[in-house]
């Protein structure tokens, strides 16, 4: 595929299934491909049937100035996406009546997941949505990330798992035959880019739960840290580019600048305090501070939540005397870290309580 016509505004369609949506507000691939647009210097905006907004994946809304229009829903086949209708109480129009309709530049898909039939099949299936989209507005370009390997059978790193490589197998033979009649088409091999990304430092890493912990979030989808490289990966073949170059650009921006941050909460009564919200950003503790006001110890424990539902992680735990304060502080290469997605929380015990808390420190990308 040539290099986009990046002058002016790019017009943008994110579509397919929940790897392109995201779950959990992580704005699936579609943040860390408007990340890479806008790093690149590429002025795009997104055109798409369902607008998120503000009450939803508000990480893509906030990151990428309120551009989170989309035609993706979780569960969607690529036959879904060819002939609309409503799916999950959403409602999409057929790709070739929202491609005349919305006129991207650009379409970035990431479907397939969800998928039936043989390889052939699958790939029919997908000459079908290149097809239509072709035919609804000729020269607009595609760029799709077909499923990558999950942690369905666990190794020591990513398997191939059968069901997504042939869906990755048919994507390319369909774009071989988009290329053999001249549309501009390109298939994201995402598992050489997925091999590029380290397990996440911290994380519980077994033979039980494969890569749930350190790329991918379950059998499909993936951390932040998964998708930020096939996203970066997407943008990069759309421009005509080194993978590296859009990392290293996205990394320099403000968004991805460090926030400071600072907690304060009186417990007085036993139970837990979130002292930093979970989000897109890592959150880095300089400083505890806690002052024992109360007539009986109390027990403190430092953790970091997973959002959602998983466990806590207790970080360290201490015991605090009545009338006792505690001052703890880390040096920046030294300080704890909870993790994208992650909260730092304290847990407080004891009887009589009146502890007093003060936090601070900063929130980061890299």
């Amino acid at each position: 595929m040539e290099k986009l016509d990046v002058r002016g505004h790019l017009r943008v369609m994110f579509a397919g299934d929940s790897i392109m949506a995201g779950i959990n507000d992580t704005g699936g691939l579609r943040l860390p491909i408007m990340l890479g647009l806008q790093a690149m210097g590429v002025p795009a905006r997104t055109v798409g049937e369902i607008d998120d907004g503000s009450s939803a994946h508000r990480v893509m809304y906030d990151l990428c100035a309120g551009n989170s229009q989309h035609q993706s829903i979780g569960g969607l086949t690529t036959a879904q996406l060819v002939s609309g209708g409503n799916y999950g109480g959403k409602t999409i129009s057929p790709i070739e009546t929202a491609i005349a309709n919305l006129a991207p530049d650009v379409v970035f898909l990431a479907v397939g997941s969800n998928d039936a039939g043989t390889e052939q099949e699958r790939s029919d299936g997908f000459v079908s949505l290149y097809t239509a989209i072709a035919r609804a507005r000729p020269g607009t370009a595609i760029v799709h990330v077909p499923p990558f390997a999950s942690n369905n059978v666990a190794n020591d790193f990513f398997n191939l798992d059968t069901n997504r490589e042939t869906t990755a197998r048919a994507a390319r033979k369909a774009m071989e035959t988009m290329a053999e009649d001249g549309l501009p088409g390109v298939v994201v091999d995402a598992h050489l880019h997925l091999a590029a990304s380290v397990r996440r430092p911290g994380a519980a890493f077994n033979s039980a739960t494969a890569h749930a912990n350190a790329v991918f979030m379950d059998s499909a989808h993936l951390h932040p840290e998964g998708s930020a490289p096939i996203g970066c990966a997407a943008v990069a073949i759309a421009l005509g580019m080194e993978c590296a170059v859009v990392q290293a650009a996205i990394q320099s921006r403000s968004p991805h600048a460090p926030v400071p941050w600072n907690a304060s909460a009186t417990i007085a009564t036993a139970g837990q305090t979130t002292l930093v919200a979970s989000g897109p950003r890592k959150h880095r503790l300089g400083l505890l501070r806690l002052r024992n006001g109360g007539a009986s110890a109390a027990t403190v424990l430092l953790q970091t939540l997973r959002n959602p539902g998983a466990a806590a992680t207790n970080v360290f735990t201490f015991t605090l005397g009545a009338g006792e304060v505690a001052s703890l502080a880390w040096s920046r290469t030294e300080a704890p870290v909870a993790w994208v997605n992650e909260a730092w929380r304290l847990d407080v015990s004891g009887s009589g309580l009146n502890v007093e808390v003060n936090a601070s420190g900063s929130s980061f990308w890299a």
